[in-house]
């Protein structure tokens, strides 16, 4: 529907408007519906707080318990190939928990670390993946290399290997040429292949800092991944489908990597088509700036615009942000994405200004790993002086992801754009965990209730209930409320009589490029003209 039939039928709301009883009838519901709320926010938190309770006294049984011995996780054709490794283990009586050679796990003990992961397992945390890292033609030919340099070799790896993961991964020696990483499920996103496409490729050139030339020349590397569930539901599952992968990874060639499930590697391989064409569209100017309208109910007037981004890729059309922000979060073009919106809106405000045709502030979408630059600050506020704007001028949108983070720069950062006068809002607000305490102590200006809320709000009583609720207590916090994804006449009005002014989505008009803003505005001031005539 058009923004003419979006204004002119909102201005029939205020008619319709609920007497003094409705009211307050409203009112106690909300109260209601704010204590179930609360009890919802305490019950979430105790869950999540048992499982990685849970979780965390499991992994350290596992260290610490006397694990009896167990047959060779080999295959026989390992078993015999594999000389040394077995050599190191000889004298061995009972499970060990650390290889005596690189003091990685032993292959038992990632087999209980798998079905640990397996046991605990759960909706919010439904899946963890398997690398296979193996340095083939280390044992090609151990004939002609003292057994002193293989071992070297093996030791510069596995020091390599923990160089580069952090402590959140598990660590273990396979067998003798061959490495197992454990991806645990709390680091294992939604978008969970790209993370892992690039995690393998930052394993791959790990050969090439060896400081044995020989060594360097013989080895290559290959990776097999798999993912639980997807791939196995057991620990001798996953290891074989990522052995399987292994194998493939060595058909294609030095240096290699496959995933298990093969739709899931094509997949990755669109993504990384998909990030080479990203970096050249923002080299090349191919991503632009649309501004989507605000309008306020109680003056039928647009009071600001949200910022959002459009690649006109010339292979693939027009392409939304939901096509390509999760490739640019994982690629860190995310930082280069939001420099460029901020910079384009100071620009587009400041030509707005000139022309008498700017209406309230711009709001911005602001990604966790922009805003943790240490020059994220020093960005805003050298383009601002560059266009000779005022901070107030602008809104940031932050996922509660930012805000959650408990240490001193972040909460530093936000009171330095706080006093520099930006208007901070909080995104998608009522989809996670946020707390009453984080809502008070942070210095918030609004909140934007999350589309999902919105969607069928007038099908479904208690989706009323709890949205009526999260803008009852935005005010009781004295916080301003902005609603979004408004897409008919019936949402409109019932977020006006809960208490939202600012209403946001396609009833009133779909994001349009800064060239189309004035005709927008001047059919804004012409139904204004007829009503009051």
């Amino acid at each position: 529907m058009s923004m003419l039939s979006g204004l002119s039928t909102a201005s029939l709301f205020f008619a319709l408007a609920p007497v003094d009883h409705a009211s307050t009838l409203l009112g106690l519901l909300g109260l209601a519906a704010v204590f179930l709320l609360l009890v919802a926010f305490i019950v979430v938190y105790s869950k999540k707080l048992n499982h990685s309770n849970n979780l965390l006294i499991a992994q350290q049984k596992i260290l610490d318990s006397v694990i009896q011995p167990t047959e060779n996780c080999l295959t026989p054709h390992e078993q015999s190939s594999n000389t040394t490794f077995q050599f190191e283990q000889a004298n061995a009586t009972t499970l060990q928990i650390r290889d005596n050679q690189t003091k990685l796990f032993t292959p038992e003990l990632l087999l209980e670390y798998l079905q640990s992961f397996i046991n605990f397992s759960n909706e919010r945390q439904p899946k963890f993946a398997l690398l296979m890292l193996k340095f083939s033609q280390l044992f090609a030919s151990d004939s002609a290399k003292p057994l002193t340099l293989l071992a070297n070799v093996i030791e510069q790896l596995s020091t390599q290997l923990t160089a580069t993961l952090d402590q959140n991964y598990i660590i273990a020696r396979y067998n003798a040429d061959t490495f197992a990483i454990v991806v645990p499920p709390h680091m294992c996103n939604a978008q969970l292949e790209i993370a892992l496409n690039r995690l393998a490729h930052r394993l791959l050139p790990l050969p090439e800092h060896l400081n044995i030339a020989d060594a360097k020349v013989a080895l290559q590397s290959l990776i097999g991944i798999s993912i639980y569930p997807l791939d196995g539901c057991t620990p001798p599952e996953l290891i074989f489908a990522a052995q399987r992968a292994m194998q493939r990874a060595a058909k294609m060639g030095n240096n290699n990597l496959q995933f298990a499930d093969t739709a899931l590697q094509q997949r990755v391989f669109e993504y990384q088509i998909l990030e080479t064409e990203l970096d050249k569209a923002l080299r090349q100017n191919e991503v632009d700036v649309y501004y989507q309208p605000r309008i306020s109910i109680g003056s039928n007037r647009v009071v600001g615009y949200e910022a959002l981004l459009r690649w006109h890729s010339p292979k693939r059309g027009v392409l939304l942000p939901k096509q390509f922000l999760n490739v640019a979060d994982e690629t860190g073009l995310v930082i280069r994405l939001d420099q460029l919106a901020f910079k384009t809106c100071c620009a587009q405000l400041q030509q707005w200004q000139y022309t008498g045709t700017n209406r309230g502030r711009i709001s911005l979408n602001i990604a966790s790993l922009s805003f943790t630059q240490t020059d994220f600050v020093f960005y805003l506020t050298q383009q601002l002086e560059h266009h000779a704007l005022d901070a107030a001028q602008f809104e940031l949108e932050l996922h509660e992801d930012i805000l959650l983070q408990p240490d001193a720069v972040t909460t530093n950062k936000l009171k330095q754009l706080a006093e520099l006068g930006f208007h901070l809002t909080l995104d998608n607000f009522g989809v996670g965990v946020s707390s009453l305490s984080m809502l008070r102590n942070t210095p918030l200006h609004s909140i934007k209730i999350a589309a999902s809320y919105i969607k069928h709000i007038e099908h479904n009583e208690q989706q009323r209930n709890i949205t009526a609720s999260l803008i009852r207590l935005a005010s009781y916090l004295q916080l301003d409320v902005i609603a979004t994804g408004i897409e008919n006449e019936m949402q409109a009005y019932l977020l006006h009589v809960m208490g939202c002014d600012i209403l946001q989505g396609h009833l009133f008009s779909q994001a349009l490029p800064s060239t189309e803003i004035p005709d927008l505005l001047a059919r804004e001031n012409r139904l204004l003209r007829k009503e009051v005539s």
